[in-house]
């Protein structure tokens, strides 16, 4: 994101209060993150994302954050992003989050996903038709 901004700046744009903007979209970040990983510790279950953490967990985590979204410690990250962006003011910054979005939703979250279903059966089914993954 950074390369892109510096080597195009023809498509950077000026945003009034960015410094702040930035700022506030990395505190929301942060926020969603530490109330993920508090969720988890509240439950005693693991924040790893490997099959193998997720095949041993014993609780499935509905509450808190994860009425609103199955992957908020993903959601964090794209925010963080989000605040990088608007701190570079570059249009071709948005690029890092479409291919972040991307590769996570392919390689990492659909593994999890099968992993949590082997895991929990209907329960985590049923979970996944009232939450949607992203927001």
């Amino acid at each position: 994101m950074w390369l892109l901004a510096r080597l195009l700046p023809q498509y950077g744009f000026t945003l009034s209060g960015s410094a702040l903007w930035s700022c506030l979209a990395l505190l929301a970040g942060f926020t969603v993150l530490l109330s993920a990983k508090s969720a988890l510790f509240r439950h005693n279950t693991t924040a790893r994302p490997d099959r193998k953490s997720l095949q041993n967990a014993r609780t499935l985590v509905t509450t808190g954050i994860y009425r609103y979204t199955r992957n908020p410690v993903y959601v964090s990250m794209a925010l963080m992003l989000l605040a990088w962006m608007i701190f570079l003011e570059n249009w071709l910054s948005i690029s890092g989050i479409i291919i972040f979005i991307l590769f996570i939703d392919k390689y990492q979250i659909l593994a999890e996903e099968e992993a949590l279903e082997r895991t929990f059966g209907e329960a985590y089914l049923q979970y996944k038709k009232r939450v949607r993954r992203w927001i």
